[in-house]
């Protein structure tokens, strides 16, 4: 997310994974609901100003690479977005 574009990948995850949380397929489902609690803790990173939102998003690299939601993000096939 630290690259050119790494505000709309932000919103991209939020946006898709918001849309897996209401998936019939509980499959999707759940790793969206584990991946949400993460990102709820990051809620109107884009408000913030420079300095304090790049320090947030470090935050959010360093908990969505725990193996748990790592796994998740793979399951819902947004893993390559947060390289």
């Amino acid at each position: 997310m630290h690259r050119p574009g790494g505000d709309k990948t932000l919103q991209f995850i939020y946006s898709m994974n918001g849309s897996y949380k209401v998936c019939p397929d509980e499959t999707l489902r759940t790793p969206a609901l584990l991946v949400d609690s993460v990102l709820r803790a990051y809620d109107k990173i884009y408000a913030k100003a420079y300095a304090e939102e790049t320090a947030l998003i470090d935050g959010l690299l360093l908990d969505l690479a725990k193996a748990d939601v790592s796994e998740a993000l793979k399951t819902l096939h947004l893993d390559t977005y947060v390289a």
